[in-house]
């Protein structure tokens, strides 16, 4: 009976409150508590379990944001570079044109004869009419593949995950000053760090919220 109203306690906590969905994770990663019947349960009589679980939690988490910032950071770098030897590529190859039709010009206007390696090569990029649908390809596969990486926001998508690790961190790093320290209120400390995480992992969450509020899902054709 104990067991059920502590279930049904849980299930009614609401799930805006940051601290509630880490509460929930939190007792399961700590395991059904070994007390008597009808006895209160205190954080300090099993503290150096709580903070190593907690820790466990924590440095979980900072490796996950850890491997995202990368992640996004090299989507990111990938689509910036190939974006950019785009364009790169097409400016050359309009240079390439706009030598070939001037020497095209001067031949034609001015009847004068360029030397045979001025020539040879200004014919030959004169004949290559493919290189036209390559200066009207690319540019536009370009500007689509910056709006995937602008609409996708890869660059601030990995400025908040190492934002997120940073942050994480320091909360690690004081649980082991917690667990180096001989303090008679440990379980106080790690109140106030448990909060705190919850706080900062639930402000990404109302973030992701924001972002996709008013983000229609379409229905798959």
């Amino acid at each position: 009976m104990e067991d059920e109203s502590v279930k049904a306690k849980l299930e009614k906590m609401s799930v805006d409150k940051p601290a509630s969905w880490l509460l929930q994770q939190y007792v399961r990663e700590m395991g059904p508590t070994q007390c008597r019947e009808r006895s209160t349960y205190k954080l300090e009589k099993d503290g150096a379990k709580s903070v190593s679980t907690f820790k466990a939690y924590l440095e979980e988490q900072v490796n996950y944001y850890k491997k995202d910032s990368r992640k996004n950071e090299s989507l990111n770098h990938t689509l910036h570079s190939t974006t950019e030897r785009m364009f790169y590529f097409v400016f050359a190859i309009v240079i390439l044109h706009v030598f070939a039709i001037g020497v095209h010009l001067v031949e034609h206007s001015l009847h004068w004869v360029p030397s045979s390696w001025i020539a040879a090569p200004a014919h030959w990029i004169h004949d290559q009419h493919w290189l036209l649908l390559v200066t009207a390809f690319m540019p536009a596969l370009a500007a689509a593949l910056h709006s995937i990486k602008t609409t996708l926001e890869f660059e601030r998508l990995q400025a908040s995950s190492a934002q997120q690790e940073q942050r994480l961190k320091g909360i690690v790093k004081a649980l082991e000053e917690v667990e180096a320290s001989q303090l008679q209120d440990k379980h106080l400390i790690l109140r106030g760090l448990v909060i705190k995480a919850a706080e900062i992992m639930g402000e990404e969450h109302e973030a992701w919220e924001g972002l996709i509020k008013f983000q229609k899902v379409g229905t798959p054709a």
